[in-house]
């Protein structure tokens, strides 16, 4: 096509493109910085009340009676640790985990899965123990059973006959008792 613009029309009309051009994205960037400003105020919002709440809780607890007597923060922990000792249950009731559980948790064939222990104590000295799981098949579950009977600590192994019904993935319920 034959261009009958002189060469200078032509490279003003050039120009002139290329200032719109620039007029457009200067205008797209100048939108969208106005939207991400829009879109930071409500951060900025609730980060400054976030701050200024920090601000306030860190007074109050600056003005607490232990702060105004020149106590250290590890003092204040040392007594909190010290009272909760004082409240903490002896050793011997927190010793389910090795004298019950890890023991069930041992005898357990790797095909068998436990789901639950229910530790009821029956009197100062009895425990009354209810182990469940579910079982692949019914020799599994009996090799699980005699193996708990075989436990000197472990009275009366009871388990239902109603689980031995189902052949294939038995949910069972085998319940003991133990002396402490």
């Amino acid at each position: 096509m034959i261009n009958l613009l002189p060469f200078e029309q032509r490279n003003l009309i050039e120009h002139n493109y290329k200032m719109r051009f620039v007029v457009v994205v200067i205008f797209f960037i100048t939108i969208l910085l106005l939207v991400a400003i829009i879109f930071l105020i409500p951060s900025f919002v609730v980060v400054s009340s976030k701050l200024k709440a920090a601000e306030n809780n860190l007074e109050s607890i600056k003005s607490t009676e232990g702060f105004k007597n020149d106590e250290t923060l590890s003092d204040i922990i040392k007594d909190i640790n010290v009272q909760v000792d004082k409240i903490a249950l002896e050793e011997k009731d927190l010793s389910f985990v090795d004298q019950i559980i890890l023991p069930v948790v041992k005898l357990k064939p790797s095909q068998l899965s436990l789901t639950e222990f229910l530790i009821t104590h029956q009197d100062k000295n009895n425990i009354m123990v209810q182990v469940g799981g579910q079982s692949p098949d019914r020799d599994t579950l009996l090799r699980f059973v005699n193996s708990l009977e075989e436990v000197p600590d472990f009275k009366d192994v009871l388990l239902p006959i109603s689980d031995y019904v189902p052949g294939e993935d038995i949910d069972f319920s085998v319940s003991f008792k133990i002396q402490i």
